[in-house]
C-alpha cells in the first residue's frame, strides 16, 4: 500500500516537478484515472514546466489502443504526431 505514495509509481507525489522535459498528456472523459492526469498536468505547470494537456470528449481509459473505434482516437494520434514533430523542430507549441 505504501507503494501508491512512491513518485515512481505515481509521480504526483514527487517533491520536485520543476526542470521537466515539455510534456503532452491526454486525457479521456471517461477514464477512472483522469483526475490524476488532469492533477499531474497542473503540478506541471505550476513547476514551471512547457505542459500540452488535451482532454479527449467522450473516450475511454485505454482508447489509445483502439483507433479504428473513434475518429476522436485518430485525432489524438495526429495531435501526438504534431507535439512529436515540433518538439523535433525544437518549436514548442500549444498550438495542437
Amino acid at each position: 500500500k505504501e507503494d501508491i505514495y512512491n513518485p515512481y509509481v505515481s509521480p504526483v507525489f514527487a517533491k520536485n516537478l520543476s526542470n521537466l522535459p515539455p510534456t503532452f498528456i491526454c486525457t479521456a472523459e471517461y477514464d477512472p484515472l483522469k483526475d490524476e492526469g488532469n492533477l499531474y498536468a497542473d503540478l506541471l505547470k505550476k513547476a514551471g514546466n512547457t505542459v500540452i494537456h488535451k482532454k479527449y470528449e467522450g473516450l475511454i481509459h485505454s482508447y489509445i489502443g483502439m483507433p479504428k473505434l473513434s475518429k476522436k482516437i485518430l485525432d489524438t494520434y495526429q495531435d501526438i504526431q504534431t507535439v512529436l514533430e515540433n518538439a523535433l523542430k525544437k518549436e514548442p507549441t500549444n498550438n495542437v
